[in-house]
């Protein structure tokens, strides 16, 4: 059995009691009574939860939280949203043959309870506006478990697909499963906006990472800054020091574009719906202390702020930035102007760590980029450049002048201490680098 999903009362009769009527009930030998008790099966057990948003599962995590001794012990939290294929388990009733009937009875409480929750949700959340009201059970309890935990290693939001053959598991698409989206998305907006209203301190916080519920799968755009915009009036509290995300939307894939296509060979897309919901949630959450984007292609082509004239709007964009924490950062697999980069590291000066991975220069040159870094950003202890292309889709040479170790060679990743950053980041310009 799970250890994780044991009732926090048992749990509780197992440290003070250790009664017959407990064995019993959890089918526990000696030897598996000691290794709970007393071994690290159950800290380990724990540790790490894993919970769905229901009342049963809430009210056992609150326990656990509020517990004097086990409190403390747990570090990690993982939201489990589970999610089934309903037709084809309405396909399976009536067929006794079927692989997936016997498994049915099992989950028809489950499908019911869910049903009953979606009620108080929206029926079509794909695409359309969620509705703002939120379960407010499910938020002041977890609000409560987040203020009592204080501190967690993890925040893990994991999608379960059940009743699916695993060929179909890349054949899924937001617009042909609607229901994904809306399971997905209230657990989204019910945990994010408790994390935003506790004071709890998250070291990574994972949203639907794992395929094929990506966050791009599980959110839609509108969805994803929909907890923030009820807390823009007021301090958010909650501080991530580990913020990964990766958005994605599908439908932007256009196959007329040899340009587009190229950029989804590596799974990345982006449309301007979803930038400008990433603007924002960026803008409302200033206690980011090391982030790691990757965006996809077009990510400024498309979104950026412009005058009348058709210049980008510098300063409206400087209005958009707001990371007075940002210690450590990683931007990779996207396009990025060099005013626009400029403008994001004068907002940042305080940065220890920056790493430049597969980044395509759609507008400007890498030098006055490198140029601000070497002189405005004295505080800087380590830079990562990996993979800078120029606007012509060369790879530039990353090796500075006063390197000759490595002699004349092309070196398309290099990493810099304060002391190499000092010294200078003005490169050699080789062969197919002429254009830095």
């Amino acid at each position: 059995m799970s250890w994780t999903r044991v009732p926090f009362e048992i749990w509780q009769e197992i440290i003070e009691y250790g009664t017959i009527r407990t064995c019993t009930q959890l089918r526990l030998t000696c030897k598996q009574l000691s290794q709970l008790c007393l071994g690290p099966t159950f800290v380990r057990a724990v540790r790490n939860q894993k919970i769905q948003l229901t009342e049963e599962s809430l009210d056992s995590l609150e326990g656990l939280a509020s517990h004097p001794m086990l409190g403390p012990v747990v570090k990690g939290l993982t939201i489990i949203v589970r999610a089934h294929d309903l037709e084809r388990l309405h396909r399976a009733r009536g067929n006794k043959t079927s692989k997936v009937a016997p498994s049915v009875a099992d989950d028809s409480e489950d499908e019911a309870f869910w049903d009953r929750q979606d009620i108080h949700w929206t029926a079509h959340i794909g695409d359309k506006e969620i509705e703002t009201v939120p379960n407010h059970l499910v938020v002041d309890k977890l609000e409560a478990i987040f203020r009592n935990l204080k501190h967690l290693d993890y925040v893990r939001m994991w999608a379960e697909f059940h009743h699916v053959h695993p060929f179909q598991w890349y054949e899924i698409r937001p617009n042909r499963m609607p229901w994904i989206r809306k399971r997905t998305s209230r657990a989204y907006y019910l945990t994010m906006l408790a994390i935003v209203r506790s004071n709890v301190f998250i070291t990574s916080l994972e949203i639907f990472s794992a395929p094929p519920f990506t966050i791009d799968y599980a959110i839609s755009p509108r969805a994803l800054i929909a907890p923030f915009q009820h807390v823009l009036d007021q301090e958010v509290t909650a501080s991530f020091e580990n913020l990964q995300l990766c958005v994605y939307d599908s439908n932007c894939a256009n196959p007329d574009n040899p340009d587009i296509n190229l950029e989804l060979t590596t799974a990345r897309g982006y449309t301007v719906s979803e930038a400008r919901a990433l603007l924002s949630f960026l803008r409302s959450i200033s206690q980011i202390r090391s982030l790691s984007l990757s965006l996809g292609c077009y990510l400024v082509h498309l979104t950026w702020p412009r005058t009348f004239d058709g210049a980008i709007d510098t300063e409206r964009i400087t209005s958009y930035i707001n990371v007075p924490l940002l210690v450590r950062c990683k931007l990779h697999n996207m396009q990025v102007y060099a005013s626009i980069l400029v403008v994001f590291l004068k907002k940042a000066l305080q940065l220890k760590e920056l790493e430049l991975e597969n980044l395509k220069m759609r507008e400007g040159t890498w030098t006055g980029v490198f140029a601000f870094i070497e002189q405005q950003m004295p505080g800087l202890e380590r830079l990562k450049l990996d993979h800078l292309q120029s606007h012509s889709c060369h790879t530039i040479s990353v090796r500075p002048v006063w390197d000759h170790q490595t002699g004349y060679k092309a070196v398309a990743r290099r990493e810099f201490d304060a002391d190499g950053i000092k010294r200078g980041l003005r490169f050699e310009p080789l062969f197919y680098s002429y254009n830095l």
